[in-house]
């Protein structure tokens, strides 16, 4: 810091950083809405952009992502996995029909999260996408995330509002912790963007 008139100063800052990956040392939950609106084009974009988010990710061979869908029901597609080719056929085995029922969504990330040991040295990101309204056992979901918020201090969800206009819709807000907005053209960027964000700095 120094004077640099007789009412100015002038402060030079040193600074250092460290450099985000996309892929390294991430565990990845994939939550996505196969309810009936996603039908056609939305859902097709997902899978294509899921995949291509998978490639990314398992560069690293360390890296291992797991799938739940969720329509009228929830079912957990895929455990943790970094076997790639498996991955691929679960997401394009997908299928839209049904309701929305964030409630077994949360359910299934409960048992998924039961068996994951949290390492301090990697990053777990949960992305839940969805397309709607929460339909069934609605408004029973904002009580299991209060439940997983509690029992697991480490877990952080990412919102991503898929296709539901540029305003943050209140029922994804209550379930998630970041949220983000999404379209069919922006979809890919937007799922990065989610692992990017996920990184924590001691300072």
């Amino acid at each position: 810091v120094k004077w640099i008139d007789s009412n100015k100063i002038e402060i030079t800052y040193n600074l250092t950083s460290e450099t985000q990956t996309y892929n390294e040392d991430k565990d990845v939950i994939l939550i996505l809405d196969t309810s009936g609106s996603m039908f056609g084009d939305k859902l097709q974009t997902v899978k294509d952009n899921s995949i291509e988010l998978l490639d990314t990710l398992l560069e690293v061979e360390t890296n291992k992502i797991a799938l739940i869908e969720f329509n009228t029901t929830s079912n957990i597609i895929q455990e943790f996995t970094n076997d790639k080719e498996t991955l691929i056929n679960k997401i394009n085995s997908l299928d839209a029909n049904g309701s929305t029922n964030y409630n077994q969504a949360l359910h299934n990330l409960d048992i998924i999260l039961d068996t994951y040991n949290k390492e301090s040295n990697r990053d777990l990101v949960v992305m839940f996408l969805t397309d709607g309204y929460p339909v069934e056992e609605n408004p029973s979901q904002n009580a299991t995330y209060q439940i997983l918020k509690s029992k697991y201090d480490y877990l952080e969800i990412n919102g991503i509002q898929y296709e539901m206009g540029e305003t943050l819709k209140q029922e994804v807000k209550d379930i998630t912790d970041r949220q983000y907005v999404a379209n069919t053209k922006n979809l890919s960027n937007v799922l990065l963007e989610v692992l990017v964000a996920s990184k924590k700095y001691d300072e």
